[in-house]
């Protein structure tokens, strides 16, 4: 059986070196948050026995910090040292703070002329196409909030003998303050409804952020069993206000789709 002659001629280096581009970008695009996640946390090592002098230092059988993945793992010491430094380092530089850097500025910045070509956009359009051309680099700004916040519940919550869980909810407000500032101020996505809906799910976050500051301190039973009861309330309005956005993308897509007027270019996620 004869083979295709464009097939036989073309060099298998340029078939396969795009696809495995493809397939890596796509691979840790969408499982970066849990890469990150567990990069970071081979760093986490709380603390079993309290390190200042206390009456009871000579019955301590833990002193210093232990793998949160595994007590038996005493930090930065034998098998948990090869890990963290030869696994958690490594990742966290090229994974969760290199990557977003090299998407951002190497990848989508260096083709920065092809966004807007149709072969390019097909292979990498994921990595930019909701937003505005001007913002091509938004995605990894996401992610580099992500990774900040990971940061944060990691190392500010190795529970109270570190004395860092008081600080854990107001440092992550911070964050979410300041990128809804960013957000409010820039707009990138392409759309206004995309605009929104980014706005409304990070203000929720920092609404429900600084009602746990009144939580985190133990409040009376009335204020806690009240403050729960407005967080079930907003969460589940949130759902509800999604879900109805969800729906209606939907009931768009299937318009889309049983057109028969060959006018589907008007019509738009806008619509």
């Amino acid at each position: 059986m004869a083979s295709c002659p464009r097939c036989s001629t073309r060099p298998t280096h340029s078939y396969m070196v795009p696809r495995m581009i493809i397939t890596t970008l796509s691979i840790i695009f969408y499982c970066y948050d849990d890469l990150s996640d567990s990069f970071v946390k081979t760093f986490s090592c709380p603390a079993l026995d309290p390190t200042e002098e206390v009456a009871y230092v000579g019955f301590m059988r833990a002193p210093g910090g232990y793998w949160a993945s595994d007590m038996e793992l005493k930090c930065l010491q034998g098998p948990h040292a090869w890990l963290a430094l030869g696994v958690g380092l490594p990742g966290i530089c090229l994974i969760c703070i290199g990557w977003p850097l090299i998407t951002a500025l190497r990848w989508v910045g260096y083709n920065r002329n092809c966004l807007m070509d149709i072969d390019f956009e097909e292979r990498y359009g994921f990595l930019y196409a909701d937003y505005k051309p001007s913002y091509f680099y938004w995605d990894s700004i996401v992610m580099l909030r992500k990774l900040a916040m990971v940061v944060i519940v990691v190392f500010m919550n190795n529970g109270p003998k570190d004395g860092l869980t008081t600080y854990e909810v107001p440092v992550a407000l911070g964050v979410i303050i300041f990128t809804t500032s960013i957000q409010v101020m820039c707009n990138p996505f392409k759309t206004k409804r995309a605009n929104h809906l980014e706005l409304v799910a990070l203000s929720a976050l920092v609404i429900m952020l600084y009602l746990a500051l009144f939580i985190v301190p133990g409040p009376p039973d009335a204020i806690y069993t009240l403050l729960c009861v407005f967080l079930l309330f907003m969460n589940g309005s949130l759902l509800a206000y999604f879900s109805g956005h969800l729906i209606n993308e939907i009931g768009l897509m299937v318009l889309y789709k049983l057109d028969d007027l060959g006018d589907k270019s008007e019509m738009t996620w806008e619509t």
